[in-house]
Formats: C-alpha cells, structure tokens, sequence
C-alpha cells in the first residue's frame, strides 16, 4: 500500500511547513484543506475531506479542518484509519483572537479524535 499521511493541528502549529518537508522528502502529491475553505462551509469541506482521504496513496493532506473531516471518517468508518496520522498542537505564533477560538475548538474535537484512535489501536505522531 502506498504511503498515506494525514497531518492535522490548531491554527498556526506549522502544518503546511511541515507537510511541504514531507512532500519535498517523500516525493509525495500534497494537498491542503484550508486552500478549500472559500468555496465550501465548514461542515461541506469536512465532508469532503471524508472522501478524500479514501482516495488511494501515496498523499499528504494538512489542514486544520482536517481534524473535523477525521471526526466524521472515523464515524463512518470501522478499524483503524490505513494513513498515517501526524499532530501538530503548538502554535509557533501568537494567536489572533479568532485563531486562538479556532484553536481551543479544534483541542476539543482532537481529544474526541484521539480517544477513538485510541480505541481503535491506532498510533499517532505527535510532531
């Protein structure tokens, strides 16, 4: 199977650096959720992201709507997700006060997400 990382994290933790890294190293297709976001609503775009995280490898998708479109992978999905899954939870900048919202609601469905990995045996990389 080829090589699937799904990076995911708050506003400003460095995602798209970090997935640009991979791509370049990897040789790997990259794709950025957030790039979506003028054209779709929040829960469209999450939608999406549930499809397109089916599609075969080798990928790396980031954004931080991915957390969101996760949520809704694992719920209709049974068993352990076949892509990788790096998290990046620190912000490397100070927070705009719509960021910093946008922040502690992604850290609340992220506990949600990681629970059910858990579950599911699941590993994750924590970046």
């Amino acid at each position: 199977m080829a090589k699937q990382i799904l990076i995911i994290g708050g506003p400003k933790t460095g995602k798209t650096t970090y997935a640009k890294k991979l791509a370049q190293e990897h040789g790997m297709p990259l794709q950025h959720f957030d790039s979506h976001i003028h054209r779709m609503g929040w829960s469209e775009l999450s939608d999406a992201i549930v499809g397109w995280l089916d599609e075969p490898g080798p990928w790396i998708k980031e954004g931080v709507q991915g957390v969101r479109g996760l949520r809704k992978w694992l719920r209709e999905n049974h068993g352990k997700p076949p892509f990788e899954i790096h998290v990046l939870s620190s912000p490397k900048v100070v927070h705009t006060k719509g960021q910093a919202q946008m922040h502690k609601a992604h850290g609340t469905i992220l506990r949600q997400v990681l629970r059910q990995l858990d579950i599911r045996k699941t590993q994750v990389k924590h970046v």
